[in-house]
């Protein structure tokens, strides 16, 4: 009698995608940086012309050099300069779209 067993390919395949969320969680908790999640092509792609997301925000009036000196700039003011200079509606949008971007291209 022989036996025959398929879809060990797709079982490799799988245990990497696993592997390879399981190291992006590993990131999540360390936590990432804006730097990490805010590339150089999605920031050229957004603003047509800043390479980072600092240099842009600067550009803007916006300076900090703490998360704590980021989290106090005004949340509206910031959401008027990215609607203004970008395809983004609010900070919140383009936050989410370069987190989804970078996750996407973790796994």
């Amino acid at each position: 009698m022989n036996i025959k067993i398929t879809g060990l390919d797709e079982l490799d395949k799988l245990q990497k995608k696993l592997d390879n969320a399981s190291r992006t969680a590993s990131k999540l908790a360390e936590g990432v940086s804006f730097d990490d999640i805010f590339t150089r092509d999605f920031m050229y792609r957004s603003t047509k012309k800043y390479p980072s997301l600092r240099i842009f925000l600067k550009h803007g009036g916006f300076s900090y050099k703490t998360q704590s000196q980021f989290e106090a700039i005004p949340e509206k003011a910031l959401d008027a300069y990215i609607k203004k200079a970008t395809l983004f509606k609010s900070w919140s949008e383009m936050l989410s779209t370069a987190s989804q971007e970078y996750f996407d291209f973790q796994l």
